[in-house]
């Protein structure tokens, strides 16, 4: 008997469960209303802005932490380059003041 699971949107958290759930034998549907995956983890420019929405602190980063070895159950995320800025947000008023 096929077993079936769909997640509810292709964020981190329904992705992950669509993994989890492919290697317990389901057959997983990712369901997204957008035209590509990540969620919250996306950015956008509108304009000379960029809205970064992605992730500012992703908890696990550090490979020594315990949800390092978590994270790489379900991506590879060794192969990403972490960018600590020196500037995490600015907000500026319309003119120009912060």
């Amino acid at each position: 008997m096929l077993r079936r699971s769909s997640s509810l949107a292709a964020e981190s958290a329904g992705l992950c469960t669509a993994v989890y759930a492919q290697r317990c034998g389901y057959q997983a549907e990712v369901l997204e209303m957008h035209d590509s995956a990540g969620g919250l983890a996306t950015s956008w420019h509108r304009g000379e802005y960029t809205f970064e929405t992605c992730l500012h602190w992703l908890f696990g980063s550090n490979p020594d932490g315990e949800m390092y070895s978590r994270w790489m159950e379900v991506f590879d995320i060794d192969k990403l380059t972490f960018v600590y800025p020196e500037e995490f947000v600015r907000l500026e008023t319309e003119h120009g003041e912060r």
